[in-house]
């Protein structure tokens, strides 16, 4: 008897399982978990969840660079895709420019599994953006970026926050880009 309850049971719950999964546009292997090829890179590692309350898949590659920033890459995606790149300034090293905010977006958004065609590139529009800005890395800032310059077939939004960290002796400022793909009707 107990063994037909649990045969039930696992037969409930695959079910409902392979409805969840059938409920999602991008389906959990849509994020492959790549080697990181970057010398510049010190450590990596990849982390793999679902959330809770929204049954999204999330997936994050963390970096460590050898000049002591860090980058965590979050994928987070069930009916549309979000990627985010939320990246940390060692102390260490210059403050960043408005070119080099612009370098690391898109070196960081080559990691997406989705990617618009942006003309100019991404980190021209990035750095324009910051320039009319006034940005001088002194003061937060987050901007919307511009939807005349890519190319999808979906709707995308993508933006770029800085924030000054004055308080830190180890991280001088962080770095944030998002893009999410879809999810307009």
């Amino acid at each position: 008897m107990k063994k037909i309850i649990f045969s039930s049971f696992l037969l409930i719950a695959t079910a409902s399982c392979s409805a969840e999964e059938v409920e999602c546009h991008y389906k959990a292997s849509f994020v492959q978990e790549a080697a990181v090829t970057d010398s510049s890179v010190a450590l990596s590692h990849w982390s793999t969840e679902r959330d809770r309350k929204s049954d999204e898949y999330i997936k994050k590659l963390y970096l460590v660079y050898k000049n002591g920033d860090i980058a965590v890459i979050e994928h987070k995606y069930c009916d549309m895709y979000n990627f985010e790149v939320s990246y940390s300034f060692s102390s260490q090293n210059p403050a960043p420019t408005s070119q080099s905010i612009g370098q690391i977006v898109a070196k960081h958004a080559q990691y997406a599994q989705l990617t618009p065609t942006y003309s100019p590139s991404l980190s021209s529009i990035v750095t324009s953006e910051l320039e009319k800005n006034a940005f001088n890395g002194q003061k937060p800032l987050s901007l919307g970026l511009p939807q005349e310059p890519l190319t999808f077939d979906d709707f995308v939004e993508y933006s770029v926050s800085f924030l000054p960290n004055k308080e830190s002796n180890i991280l001088q400022s962080s770095l944030s880009f998002y893009m999410g793909i879809g999810g307009a009707d």
